[in-house]
This record gives structure tokens, sequence and C-alpha cells, in this order.
């Protein structure tokens, strides 16, 4: 095996001493082993920042689907389940009524964002 010199800090030589001593290996044959791990870890987390990305993309499309089910279901059954007498706003339709909680919740979220943004 080739050899290759580095400096290191006291601090990490001492940790590879006591990792060499733990598992009854050289000095020389701990450093490999750790630097080959490393570079694998690199390797790994560096192909896997794109894998990230596309699962946090498709978990954020699940996500927004399941969302859209959710709200078109609690829709029906408020239009079946509509009393004029039972809603606190004037109005006159079932429809007219989840438009005016669409504005509310619109409005609502447009603000939570503006918040996050500042």
């Amino acid at each position: 095996m080739p050899k290759k010199y580095c400096s290191l800090s006291i601090n990490t030589i001492e940790m590879v001493n006591q990792y060499a001593t733990k598992n009854h290996k050289s000095f020389s044959r701990s450093m490999s082993d750790l630097v080959e791990l490393g570079l694998k870890v690199s390797k790994i987390q560096d192909e896997g920042g794109d894998n990230d990305d596309k699962k946090l993309d498709e978990l954020e499309k699940k996500h927004t689907e399941y969302l859209l089910r959710t709200m078109n279901i609690c829709s029906e059954i408020f239009r079946c389940c509509y009393e004029s007498s039972k809603v606190s706003d004037e109005s006159t339709s079932a429809n007219e009524t989840l438009n005016n909680i669409k504005g509310k919740v619109n409005h609502y979220i447009d603000g939570f964002l503006q918040k996050e943004i500042n």
C-alpha cells in the first residue's frame, strides 16, 4: 500500500490511537480505514442530496394531494348538511358560505406566509 503523509491535530491523533487500540489495529491501518470510511460517507452524502430533494418534492406533492382530497370531502359534506340557520355569516347558500370560508383561509395563509418571509 503506498504511503502518504498529512498533518493532524493532537486531538485527532489521540482519537485515532484510541480507535486503533480498541480495534487491535495499527495506527496506519486505522487511519486508512477511517479515511476510506470518511470518503464513502462523503460520496453517499453527495449523491444523496439529490435523492433527498426528490423525496421531499414527492412528499410535498402527496401531502398537497391528500390535503386537496380532504378539503373536497369536507366541502361535499358541508353542502349535504348545510342549514342557513346554523351558519354564523349571512350567506344564502352552501357554496356562498364555502367561498367565504375559503377567502378567510386564504387571507390567513397569506398573512402567515408574509410573517415567514420577514
